[in-house]
């Protein structure tokens, strides 16, 4: 007897060796496997994952509507100067009333905006300096634009229309802090600004066509 010998390795029944040599070859009928039920429910999942995180990534990105806010706190600090510093420079007298009219509605429109920033707990006096930095280049490049034009002696017709675009601008800004806050404070702001810089973007429309 030879008892450290192993059993002698038993055939398998003639059905069953088929189908395991078919799973060993990687073949089923002559054709490669497929993936696993498994792997597929793996890889659909990962892909819903992947789009679920796309979705949400592009409707909750962006600023918030705090940075909104502030941004329009400072374009109206901006225009308001703007309008300011380059009224006695206007030489159509019906204009220099018409932006006369602009530049008070620039001050009490941040007057009002007062109620909306305390809402959304903003402290003008803690806007981050990048912001405020961004604003005054942008401000720096509308008056060098207002200077080279009042050298040329066309400063009625560039201030009339980029005044225009600067007043539809500011009221697109506004209209996109609503979007991205439900505050009825600022909506109310909002709203009423927007009915007041209408007409005036209205009128400045007028001079920059003729």
């Amino acid at each position: 007897m030879y008892p450290n010998n192993p059993a002698p390795m038993q055939t398998p029944p003639p059905d069953y060796s088929i189908d395991y040599l078919n799973q060993i070859s990687g073949t089923n009928n002559g054709r490669s496997a497929g993936p696993s039920n498994f792997v597929m429910l793996v890889a659909g999942v990962i892909g819903l994952g992947a789009i679920i995180l796309f979705a949400m990534m592009m409707f909750s990105g962006g600023p918030s509507a705090a940075d909104k806010a502030t941004n329009v706190y400072l374009r109206l600090q901006t225009l308001e100067s703007l309008a300011t510093d380059n009224q006695k420079a206007l030489r159509n007298n019906d204009l220099r009333s018409l932006n006369s009219g602009l530049g008070l509605q620039f001050t009490n429109a941040l007057s009002d905006m007062s109620d909306s920033l305390t809402a959304l707990k903003i402290d003008t006096k803690k806007i981050s300096k990048t912001a405020q930095a961004d604003e005054d280049a942008y401000k720096a490049a509308l008056q060098t634009e207002f200077d080279d034009a009042k050298l040329n002696v066309q400063l009625d017709s560039v201030y009339t229309r980029e005044m225009t675009y600067q007043i539809a601008t500011l009221r697109t800004m506004m209209q996109s802090v609503t979007k991205a806050s439900s505050n009825k404070t600022l909506s109310s702001f909002v709203s009423s600004t927007d009915e007041k810089l209408a007409p005036f973007e209205d009128n400045f429309s007028g001079f920059s066509a003729n």
